[in-house]
């Protein structure tokens, strides 16, 4: 909560070692708590964007692996263990897409006050370039959004897996 006097101050809605009662001064161009604000918010994108190429590692090391068990079991006349391992397929690739939306969502949070403490920064030092955030989303191509083309990606993976898998229990 800010005072009267452009100070902050604790809520007091919880109690934690970060909230205390303590009011603290700052001016709003402090150069110090300005770059403390920037590598918080980016730190908290980057780390869920670590996370999404996590699980990308994740999908494609299982991918190759499913892959080389269902042309095993094609090999092996085992229609049974094939259909059911392009089920598995399907199964990590719709586990994966949803996990990685959901951390591009979490990490999405930190765009705003991103572009916010660029556009202060880029204020102060007077750099336009600085307001990255804003030029990336005034961009506005059809293919520069991730979510579009994965949700692309992900359509055709789950058919080539549910195929597979039909094409697995039918196989003799």
């Amino acid at each position: 909560m800010v005072t009267e006097e452009g100070s902050y101050q604790s809520t007091g809605a919880k109690s934690s070692p970060i909230r205390s009662s303590r009011k603290y001064s700052t001016p709003s161009n402090d150069p110090q708590l300005l770059g403390l604000a920037i590598d918080h918010a980016w730190k908290w994108y980057e780390l869920r964007s670590s996370h999404v190429m996590q699980i990308i590692n994740f999908y494609l090391v299982s991918i190759a692996v499913l892959s080389a068990g269902y042309v095993s079991a094609l090999n092996s006349r085992l229609s049974l263990i094939a259909g059911m391992v392009g089920l598995m397929g399907a199964a990590v690739t719709t586990v994966a897409f949803l996990a990685a939306r959901r951390y591009d969502q979490t990490g999405k949070r930190a765009t705003e006050p991103l572009a916010e403490l660029q556009g202060r920064l880029a204020d102060a030092l007077e750099i336009q370039s600085f307001r990255m955030v804003e030029r990336h989303w005034s961009a506005g191509t059809p293919w520069h959004s991730v979510r579009k083309v994965s949700r692309i990606v992900y359509i055709f993976a789950l058919a080539a897996c549910l195929t597979a898998a039909v094409y697995g229990f039918l196989a003799r």
